[in-house]
């Protein structure tokens, strides 16, 4: 779900269109101002982005126009919230110019993965299953800026697989 809302209704796997553009405006719009509970204003202070928090555990989080992530991790704060999704959120926004008012041209810091290596991925079809775990895939650089603690040597594992493995061990 959160990889349609960040493709603008768009399911990515089918390219079917399931949600229409104003029902995407309006969730990511709804998702942006309280989203969070009673973090909402913070969360979009500092990470800038759509998110929604279940008291499962799950985040729900879209970046538009680029991809959508689902953090799962049980343990809540005093206001619902995963401690280590918004963690997670958090430490990626601080590595890449996802947040809606990063200055895009002047933010050396931060990595801008929609500009990097950008003209490689033009293609917007329907992705077969091969394609869409080599898109999924995160490379060992990456992850351990946004993990550090973690060493797998395997860096084809996707995010999911990955964030698993993580909360397995804590």
């Amino acid at each position: 779900m959160a990889a349609t809302l960040a493709n603008g209704g768009f399911c990515p796997i089918t390219g079917e269109r399931v949600l229409n553009p104003e029902a995407v405006r309006d969730t990511l719009s709804l998702m942006h101002s309280c989203g969070m509970y009673d973090f909402s204003g913070q969360f979009a202070f500092h990470v800038g982005l759509p998110a929604k928090s279940g008291v499962s555990g799950g985040i729900l989080l879209v970046v538009p126009n680029v991809m959508g992530i689902m953090c799962w991790s049980p343990p809540l704060d005093k206001l619902g919230n995963s401690v280590r999704g918004i963690q997670f959120c958090t430490d990626l926004l601080q590595l890449f110019n996802f947040h809606n008012y990063d200055n895009l041209r002047h933010f050396a810091k931060k990595l801008d993965p929609r500009r990097e290596g950008g003209d490689q991925r033009q293609n917007l079809e329907p992705l077969d299953y091969t394609s869409l775990q080599k898109e999924l895939a995160l490379t060992d650089k990456v992850w351990k800026k946004v993990c550090p603690s973690e060493t797998s040597e395997d860096s084809s594992s996707t995010v999911v697989y990955r964030m698993e493995s993580v909360a397995e061990r804590n």
